[in-house]
């Protein structure tokens, strides 16, 4: 077998069961699953791929994996690690650079601009104002002297930590596995990831450079591939085990050439892929409500509908539309719902812990949060067929059936137990002070800035702010509870998106409103990546997609070759 490979795998290959059953059969040979590397694009879909393999293999960003790198480099020379700062805070530093400089007539979000693509797409200083240099630097000596780095900044000090053969031999006969590899950055992300390919056994790229949507962020897959060794093999997953082939001959006509041979494997439901013109966008969001209503009526059920758009602001027409006819719907952001959030969910339960040290009901859930590496397999042998329960974890100890980290696991927990018991019980405390301590004694918080997931972190703030407003523990988590019940109800709702954030995902019905020109392709930005947009797009369905247009401005130049029934 070839040590280094690239799996070309275009949308609905199966590309993530392959990963999985690649990583479960290393498994299976007795390789150790430290030893196994499972390097991704996003943290959605590091967590899918641990999910996958039951937690036996922990996924991770390429700045999960940059922290991890800085923490070992660090340790060994007896220094304290860099604290690492979200783009927020590095907003502030810039801002303070700019001070500094004395050009305060400099704007932070042009300076940042510059400076990023300086760092990510190599572009030349002095095609810039000649006092971004000066900012540049000023920045940076902020930075340094408060000890912290920027996400950026992370990513290229792992890579200088690399350069100490000590730390490159650390991952020496590892495994690796670079998921939506189209996706990183040859400039910050590549000189991290050759080190690893140089030293492992064996590295599996897996891409689809038609779906290349992050070339904002310097992703660029001809120049990322020149860079790696002489001796990759190419090797292709060509069916489509997604869309009907109506579908799918939608998506080759759209697609590169790394993708005009997918082949549909599934039969078709003679529905053809239809594209509606309108004459104005508010009769098009209106046309996709009254459609997606009728769907609705005829038993389809609400999430496994769809309406994914360029830009946000042409949803919000969408958004109207559906509330005038009555339609559930779920702004499918970006990034999670608060109350969704595995790390609130997880809290909640440990207050609930802390209400009633007998409580079970959560167990399932904060075995394994913080991550312990107890997955779902160990969890189902420890309660069987019934609910988890505090004396399935005591009988454990004492035994010899599971690993070591299941019996730390359940002694952290009882004691841990008890210091909540105590917390809850201190009058002294106010509701904040006790929400803090819990998720120190939890874990949680240590997790997450070790994870740099500063989202989850903000989230945790957000909701010991919000404690302030109760006067006790009980009405806190009554309160989450509350919450997290009308986040379920939501799920039961047609999603809206935009193309960016629906990667990576799929539903039975999409509809993809606003195929304009000047939308889509969107002004300012480049034909081939509003392409691979478009491409991504049209393969989201499972079984029907709508395209539209309306007579404001000219139809997209993209509809001219779709296989489609015009209605």
């Amino acid at each position: 077998m070839a040590k280094n490979i690239i799996t070309i795998a275009g949308p609905g290959a199966g590309k993530t069961r392959r990963l999985r059953n690649s990583i479960l059969e290393d498994l299976e040979r007795g390789v150790n699953p430290f030893s196994i590397n499972a390097i991704t694009f996003t943290k959605t879909a590091a967590n899918e791929i641990s999910r996958r393999t039951d937690y036996q293999v922990v996924g991770s960003t390429i700045h999960k994996l940059a922290n991890r790198i800085i923490a070992l480099a660090s340790k060994s020379k007896g220094v304290k690690p860099p604290m690492v700062v979200g783009p927020e805070k590095s907003k502030e530093y810039m801002k303070l650079a700019i001070l500094d400089s004395g050009y305060k007539f400099v704007d932070e979000i042009e300076a940042m601009d510059s400076i990023s693509r300086m760092r990510e797409m190599g572009a030349d200083p002095k095609t810039f104002r000649p006092e971004i240099k000066t900012i540049w630097k000023n920045y940076r000596d902020r930075m340094v002297a408060d000890n912290c780095i920027d996400l950026t900044g992370l990513l290229e000090k792992a890579a200088r930590e690399l350069k100490d053969e000590n730390m490159a031999n650390y991952f020496s006969g590892g495994i690796n596995y670079l998921d939506e590899a189209q996706d990183f950055n040859p400039l910050v992300d590549l000189p991290i990831l050759l080190v690893i390919m140089l030293n492992g056994l064996k590295t599996v790229l897996f891409a689809s450079p038609s779906q290349m949507i992050f070339d904002f962020r310097g992703s660029e897959w001809e120049l990322f591939t020149s860079k790696l060794p002489d001796d990759v093999e190419i090797e292709y997953m060509k069916e489509n085990h997604r869309s009907t082939p109506e579908i799918v001959a939608v998506g080759q006509a759209l697609a590169g050439s790394d993708a005009k041979g997918m082949i549909a494997t599934r039969q078709s439901l003679g529905i053809p892929v239809k594209i509606a013109k309108l004459n104005t966008p508010e009769e098009e969001a209106e046309l996709l409500a009254i459609s997606i209503g009728r769907q609705l009526k005829e038993g389809v059920h609400p999430k496994d509908v769809a309406v994914l758009g360029r830009t946000w602001s042409y949803l919000y027409k969408v958004q109207n539309a559906l509330r005038v006819y009555h339609i559930p719907y779920n702004m499918g952001k970006d990034s999670m719902d608060l109350y969704e959030r595995p790390e609130v969910m997880a809290l909640c339960e440990y207050i609930e812990l802390a209400l009633n040290p007998i409580y079970e009901d959560g167990l399932e859930l904060i075995i394994n949060f913080p991550p312990a590496g107890i997955g779902m397999r160990t969890r189902a042998m420890l309660r069987g067929l019934r609910k988890l329960t505090w004396n399935d974890l005591v009988k454990v100890l004492g035994t010899e059936v599971y690993r070591d980290q299941v019996s730390e696991r359940i002694k952290f927990l009882l004691d841990t137990r008890e210091y909540l018991d105590e917390i809850a019980s201190t009058k002294m405390l106010k509701v904040e002070e006790k929400v803090s301590r819990i998720m120190d004694l939890s874990g949680i918080s240590r997790y997450l800035n070790e994870e740099a997931d500063y989202e989850g972190l903000a989230a945790l703030e957000q909701i010991k702010q919000s404690s302030r407003e109760f006067g006790g523990l009980k009405d806190l988590a009554n309160y989450l509870r509350d919450q997290m019940v009308k986040g379920q109800a939501i799920k039961e709702s047609v999603t809206l998106k935009t193309i960016h954030s629906s990667k990576g995902e799929e539903w039975d019905h999409v509809y993809l409103p606003g195929w304009n020109e000047g939308l889509l392709p969107l002004t300012g930005s480049t034909i081939a990546s509003e392409n691979r947009l478009a491409f991504v797009a049209v393969t989201r369905p499972r079984d029907s997609l709508v395209i539209s247009c309306n007579k404001a401005a000219p139809a997209s130049r993209f509809l001219g070759n779709i296989p489609a029934v015009y209605v």
